[in-house]
C-alpha cells in the first residue's frame, strides 16, 4: 500500500489530532514499508492454503489407517 497523495493523508491524520510531525512520520512509514503490510486477503489466502494442506495430510492418514485396519482384520 502506497499513499500517492501524502499531503492529503497528512491533513486527514492531523485533523484527527496528531501533530504534523507524527502525521508525516506515519505517512512516510506507510510509504516505505507499505508493501510489507499484510492484508486480510493475504491472510485468507494463506489460511485456505494451510487448510487444504491439512485436509490432504489427514486424508492420507485416514487411508493408511483404513488399509492397516483392513489388513489386520484379514490377518485375524
Amino acid at each position: 500500500m502506497i499513499i500517492t497523495d501524502t499531503h492529503k493523508a497528512i491533513k486527514i491524520i492531523t485533523a484527527s489530532g496528531l501533530p504534523d510531525a507524527q502525521a508525516e512520520a506515519v505517512v512516510n512509514a506507510i510509504n516505505e514499508h507499505g508493501a510489507e503490510l499484510v492484508t486480510k486477503d493475504h491472510l485468507d489466502m494463506r489460511l485456505k492454503s494451510e487448510l487444504k494442506d491439512l485436509e490432504t495430510r489427514l486424508t492420507i492418514r485416514m487411508i493408511v489407517i483404513l488399509a492397516l485396519f483392513t489388513a489386520v482384520i484379514k490377518w485375524l
